[in-house]
């Protein structure tokens, strides 16, 4: 399943948080795992267009969406 399998992994822990009691823990663990989401997400459309670098954090990969030259990919 490759990174659609961990995306898909990564959204249901999101929902799996809704059995812990501490709101506080719960509302941390779904940001995290959200967040690990969209960091594979963006990692695999910069992949897919062939326009990711070597740097690996979700506002380096936002900046490489803005400053990429591939034909087939409108700019942000």
């Amino acid at each position: 399943m490759g990174k659609i399998g961990s995306i898909h992994r990564e959204f249901t822990k999101v929902i799996n948080v809704k059995s812990i009691s501490d709101l506080e823990r719960k509302h941390l663990l779904k940001i995290l795992h959200s967040t690990r989401a969209l960091d594979t997400t963006l990692k695999a459309i910069l992949d897919y267009y062939g326009i990711r670098d070597n740097n690996h954090s979700l506002g380096e990969y936002l900046k490489q969406f803005v400053n990429h030259n591939h034909f087939r990919l409108g700019n942000i």
